[in-house]
C-alpha cells in the first residue's frame, strides 16, 4: 500500500467474522492520502480522515472521500447502493453523501429509488441534509478538476485564500493562518498538497501577503 502523502498515521486492519468465509478490510487515513492495491476486483484511492470497510462482497464508503474504480462491484453509502463499471468518486459526510461517475457508468439505488438507476460519465446523485435526492452533471474540466487530490494536488479556481488554507491544513501538520485583509482575496492556479510553502511563495508574490513563520505555522498577513 503506498501512502501519497505524509505526516499522517493509517491503520489497516484485515479479519474474517466468525462462521463466515467473507474476508475485510478496515482502512482509516488521518492526513494522508491512501492508494490501496487492487483487490476484490476494486482499487481504492482514500482521501484524507477518509474510513473505508472493503470486503470480498463490497465497500462501504464510512466518512470522508473514496475514488474507486470496480468492474460490476457493489460500493454503498449510508443511503445509497452503487453497482460500479468504471470509476465513481464517493463521499460519505454527516449530513450528506453523494457519487460522480468519473467513466463508465453505476447504477444505483436505495433512498427513493426502488428501481435501479444507470447514472453515466459526469451524473452525480447527491443525498442532501433534507433527505432529499438531487441530480447534477459535470463537465469534463469540472471531473479533473475533482479529482486532482488523487495525484496528491490541489486546483484552486474559485476558492478564497481562507478557503484554500483550510484545504491544506488537512493535509499537512504545519498550518497556514490567513488575515482577514488577505482570506476573501482569491488564488487560483494548480498546487501540491504537500508543499503548502509554495502555496504561501504565491500568496506573497500575486496577493501581497506579509509571511511570518515559525516551527509549526505559515502566518499571511
Amino acid at each position: 500500500m503506498v501512502v501519497s502523502t505524509a505526516a499522517a498515521a493509517f491503520f489497516c486492519a484485515i479479519f474474517v467474522p466468525s462462521g463466515t468465509t467473507e474476508a475485510k478490510i478496515f482502512y482509516e487515513t488521518h492526513r494522508n492520502i491512501l492508494h490501496t492495491p487492487e483487490k476484490w476486483r476494486r482499487k481504492l484511492i482514500l482521501d484524507c480522515h477518509t474510513k473505508v470497510e472493503d470486503s470480498s462482497c463490497d465497500t462501504r464508503v464510512i466518512s470522508g472521500l473514496c475514488y474507486v474504480t470496480a468492474c460490476d462491484e457493489l460500493v454503498k453509502t449510508a443511503n445509497l447502493r452503487f453497482i460500479v463499471n468504471g470509476s465513481l468518486l464517493v463521499s460519505q459526510g454527516q449530513n450528506h453523501e453523494s457519487g460522480v461517475v468519473i467513466n463508465g457508468s453505476a447504477h444505483v439505488w436505495g433512498r427513493s429509488i426502488s428501481d435501479p438507476k444507470c447514472l453515466t460519465t459526469g451524473t452525480r446523485i447527491t443525498v442532501t441534509s433534507r433527505g432529499t435526492l438531487r441530480f447534477s452533471h459535470l463537465d469534463k474540466d469540472e471531473l479533473v478538476r475533482l479529482l486532482a487530490w488523487t495525484t496528491g494536488q490541489i486546483a484552486l479556481e474559485t476558492e478564497t485564500i481562507s478557503e484554500a488554507a483550510d484545504i491544506f491544513n488537512r493535509y499537512n501538520q504545519k498550518q497556514i493562518i490567513s488575515s482577514f485583509r488577505l482570506g476573501d482575496q482569491r488564488l487560483s492556479g494548480l498546487f501540491d498538497l504537500n508543499r503548502p510553502d509554495i502555496f504561501v511563495q504565491a500568496a506573497r508574490s500575486i496577493a501581497g501577503a506579509r509571511v511570518r513563520e515559525d516551527a509549526h505555522h505559515f502566518y499571511l498577513e
